[in-house]
């Protein structure tokens, strides 16, 4: 091959390259495929939301107090004496009902004086019966004697003349006999020292034997029909609870006594508000009334292995109160400012709402003004909050959530 021949080849064969490598470039790039064009949507900010629900939960106001007695007397013999007859039941715990003997006072001295004032009586009826006599006897002289003279003797002679004075002396004495009789028949009844009402016993300063008087109490008793408690509640909340009127009685409440590991609870009614506040902490007190506290009226149905309520004890009462109309409830997180909340709007566009509270509940609060049942309420935080702005609901929660697994997921 000659020197020109190869010269060109030489040359020829690279620019055959690149030209190649050019028309495969050309040809790659006008027959690439075509992105379509898909605009972005702005993305909204992202939050966890729970619905308000309207089915809103039993409220009851919140206290504590200690256990009083309704019923509490120093009892003391109203007739003197030496005691003869002490019941079994007269000791500490011991239990009495209406009437039932305590004690007795030896009724020899008060026996002896209604028998005297028996034969006073008796003697006083008979000395009426004479002067009744009398006065028959008087009536036939007087007739014998008047005559023409009856006009200028005048009524007030003729009285005197048939005894009226003698008359109504007699019958007061009678009177007078009857009234000693009833007190000394009073002072008998009196030896036996009865319970004045359903009781238990505190204490006991009384022996077989001893003389009593009207100075030294024979027992302390308190009422078995039912106990007090004193509940302090805050002044605030007052306007809840039902008061007593003269037709409806008192709201309802629960007692709670703790004893150690277990608790008892008992039943109650509110029967008064108490006139004063709370010296230390300034608050209300309302009276609660426990009916048959010590399960007495149940007779032997009651469990006996149960401890009954005790007087001095301190007890948790919970008072119950009409729920609240058109009220719902949400989580306390999603209050702002503590009385704000987030809802989230029907185009998912945040709406800043201030609302009226009408109940704090240890994790909840109960909306009265400003919110509706099953809205969208934001509960995660949000840092710079905006009216308006575009959100995304990332997990809705609440017993009125739409979906089973309580979440939803928007794309």
């Amino acid at each position: 091959m000659s020197t020109r021949l190869r010269t060109a080849f030489r040359v020829l064969v690279p620019w055959l390259i690149v030209s190649s490598g050019g028309l495969a470039l050309a040809s790659m790039i006008a027959t690439k495929p075509q992105a379509e064009r898909n605009d972005r949507k702005a993305q909204g900010l992202l939050v966890r939301t729970t619905r308000a629900t309207s089915d809103t939960p039993k409220l009851s106001v919140q206290g504590q107090g200690t256990v009083t007695a309704a019923q509490e007397v120093d009892l003391i013999a109203q007739v003197s004496g030496r005691v003869v007859w002490i019941s079994d039941e007269l000791e500490r715990g011991g239990v009495f009902e209406k009437g039932d003997p305590i004690a007795r006072i030896d009724p020899s001295d008060y026996q002896l004086s209604v028998d005297a004032r028996v034969a006073s009586l008796k003697q006083a009826e008979l000395e009426l019966e004479l002067e009744r006599g009398r006065r028959v006897v008087a009536e036939h002289e007087w007739d014998v004697f008047r005559g023409e003279r009856e006009t200028e003797l005048g009524e007030d002679a003729r009285r005197l003349a048939l005894r009226g004075p003698q008359l109504d002396t007699a019958e007061v004495a009678i009177q007078a006999a009857e009234s000693d009789l009833a007190r000394a028949r009073l002072d008998l009844s009196r030896t036996t020292i009865r319970a004045p009402f359903n009781a238990t016993v505190v204490s006991e300063q009384v022996e077989l034997g001893q003389v009593v008087s009207g100075q030294n109490p024979i027992a302390t008793l308190i009422g078995t029909d039912a106990y007090w408690v004193q509940v302090a509640v805050p002044a605030d909340q007052l306007p809840y609870v039902n008061l007593p009127t003269r037709t409806e009685p008192g709201a309802e409440a629960t007692i709670d006594q703790s004893l150690g590991s277990d608790t008892r609870t008992h039943l109650g009614r509110v029967i008064r508000l108490l006139p004063d506040l709370d010296a230390v902490g300034r608050m209300a007190r309302l009276l609660v009334e426990i009916e048959d506290p010590l399960g007495l009226a149940q007779g032997d149905a009651r469990d006996r292995s149960a401890i009954p309520l005790l007087i001095g004890s301190y007890v948790d009462v919970s008072i119950a109160i009409a729920p609240f109309q058109d009220a719902v409830e949400i989580p306390r997180m999603a209050l702002r400012e503590g009385s704000k909340v987030y809802v989230v709007g029907d185009d998912r566009r945040l709406d800043v709402r201030s609302v009226r509270l009408a109940w704090r509940l240890p994790e909840t609060v109960l909306v009265h003004e400003g919110l509706s049942g099953r809205e969208l309420v934001v509960t995660s935080r949000i840092a710079t909050p905006v009216q308006g702005m575009q959100l995304r609901v990332a997990e809705t929660t609440g017993r009125d959530a739409e979906s089973s697994t309580a979440v939803q997921l928007e794309k």
